[in-house]
C-alpha cells in the first residue's frame, strides 16, 4: 500500500518539478533579455 503512494507522489513530484524547471527557465531567460536591453 506504501508503494503505491509512494509512486503517486513520485509520479506527480517530477511532474510538477518539470514544470517549475520550465517557468524557472523562462523566467531566467527573460530575466537575461531584460539586462541586455538595459545594457543598450
Amino acid at each position: 500500500m506504501y508503494i503505491v503512494i509512494y509512486l503517486l507522489l513520485a509520479l506527480t513530484i517530477s511532474y510538477y518539478g518539470k514544470r517549475i524547471i520550465n517557468l524557472l527557465i523562462d523566467i531566467l531567460e527573460t530575466l537575461e533579455r531584460i539586462e541586455k536591453n538595459h545594457r543598450k
